[in-house]
């Protein structure tokens, strides 16, 4: 009786530390590193003699913005759910890819590239933010955490290798990316920047 009071009061000490200090601290990381991919941009146009005025700077910058003013928001059972809807619509997953993709087309393959590099990293920085800031999905994190550190004994131990950690890694970022795609969350941040409501 006495464990399971114990067990119960650890849970709701892991859950408040969880929703008043690593939530929040995850908020502020993203935050920053998407203030920073933002001064980046800024840069990146200033070094190159491109103007501020370029319509594809403004559409890297409202996008980063739009990112910020939407994170707060970002949850990863959302945007799974938004992905799926709109995955299973072809004709609708294509009009917005193309819809978004028109506001960055430009000839100039070194800006393409870069904003193809923007994009992507805006997108792993609201992915990581997305799965720290996931209670169950940090439960996970800590199981195999866990996992692995009593593996790493019991492989130290009997000098044995039973998985390659970076074939899982590759595995969960394969899976996340298809889980999540770039086009839905930037649509996403897009709407809810315009008073849209996610479906």
């Amino acid at each position: 009786m006495v464990n399971t009071v114990l067990l119960g009061v650890n849970i709701l000490l892991f859950i408040l530390l969880w929703k008043k200090v690593l939530r929040p601290s995850s908020l502020d990381d993203c935050r920053d590193k998407l203030f920073d991919l933002r001064d980046e941009v800024r840069a990146y146009f200033i070094s190159r003699s491109l103007p501020l005025s370029d319509p594809i700077y403004k559409q890297l910058r409202d996008l980063i913005n739009f990112h910020l003013r939407f994170t707060e928001n970002l949850s990863l059972s959302s945007i799974i759910h938004f992905s799926v809807v709109v995955g299973r619509n072809k004709e609708l997953s294509s009009h917005l890819k193309n819809q978004i993709d028109n506001r960055f087309k430009t000839d100039d393959k070194a800006l393409t590239k870069f904003v193809e590099d923007v994009r992507t990293r805006a997108t792993i920085i609201l992915m990581f933010y997305m799965m720290q800031s996931s209670l169950p999905w940090l439960i996970l994190s800590i199981i195999w955490g866990v996992a692995y550190g009593l593996h790493s004994v019991v492989t130290n131990m009997y000098n044995r290798v039973s998985f390659n950690v970076e074939q899982l890694l590759t595995a969960i970022y394969a899976l996340s990316k298809r889980a999540v795609r770039r086009d839905a969350l930037e649509e996403l941040s897009y709407r809810s920047s315009n008073g849209v409501k996610p479906a």
